[in-house]
């Protein structure tokens, strides 16, 4: 293999690990908010981290309005599922997310891409 080849190869490599800004986190709403000490499905959409934000308004596709009324009514886990978990990762573009169909199968799903 030449050395062009080989340049490029490890170029292409890097790019796509440079794309993430951040380790991935996973979590789930039941995870306690470290900003106000209840949990996350109590928490209210300005309390939330910005990670768990970006998965109800990009992954859930819920308003700051309509998760703070699921919150408020103690309805956040019959909405999502009590044991839901979700994993987020910070890219150069902003949050991306995937959420695990069953708890304790997200080690087994590597090949996911997120979308």
């Amino acid at each position: 293999m030449s050395t062009a080849v080989v340049q490029t190869t490890n170029a292409r490599t890097a790019c796509r690990r440079a794309q993430f800004v951040s380790p991935p986190l996973a979590f789930r709403f039941a995870d306690t908010n470290p900003r106000i000490g209840r949990s996350l499905a109590q928490s209210r959409f300005h309390e939330l981290p910005q990670h768990v934000a970006s998965v109800v308004a990009d992954r859930l596709r819920l308003t700051p309005q309509v998760w703070d009324a699921l919150a408020e009514d103690d309805e956040v886990h019959g909405f999502v599922g009590a044991k839901a978990v979700f994993e987020v990762w910070q890219t150069r573009e902003g949050w991306r997310s995937r959420q695990f169909t069953r708890p304790g199968t997200e080690v087994l799903d590597s090949e996911d891409d997120g979308v």
